[in-house]
């Protein structure tokens, strides 16, 4: 008899070759077709997981780059606010100093002010009283003629 070699033939040619084949569609050929059936189904079910991987790969793709550019476009939008906040702050600051001098010079007006009022109304009050005293000497004086 000759010798099987890998693909299941023999050395002696495709007859017995042929013969072989028969033989194990006789013996397995029910079980074989089922094999293969599920062999089949098998891979297609592979490819099918391949091809939704492949898919769920570039939707995954998608959205890291949509993300990226979100972040991307909040962190410039946070740093515009961030440099509008320092801004105002910075404007807030000086017109709180400027306001803070301007109530200053305003006190010292009001202080230089009401000094020279109160000056006058001693030099009033001293002039009045010339007044009142001459009034005083007049009358007195009108009264005796």
């Amino acid at each position: 008899m000759a010798a099987l070699d890998l693909n299941g033939t023999t050395d002696g040619g495709d007859v017995q070759g042929k013969q072989l084949d028969a033989m194990r569609s006789l013996l397995f050929g029910q079980q074989s077709e089922q094999i293969n059936r599920r062999m089949e189904f098998l891979e297609a079910q592979i490819r099918e997981l391949q091809d939704e991987n492949t898919q769920l790969r570039r939707l995954l793709e998608i959205e890291l780059t949509a993300r990226e550019q979100a972040d991307s476009k909040l962190g410039a939008q946070i740093n515009t606010n961030l440099q509008h906040t320092e801004q105002n702050r910075e404007a807030n600051e000086r017109l709180s100093r400027q306001l803070s001098d301007e109530v200053k010079t305003r006190k010292a007006a009001v202080k230089e002010i009401t000094d020279y009022l109160a000056s006058n109304r001693d030099q009033q009050e001293k002039m009045l009283d010339i007044i009142r005293g001459a009034l005083a000497s007049y009358t007195q004086v009108s009264s005796k003629e």
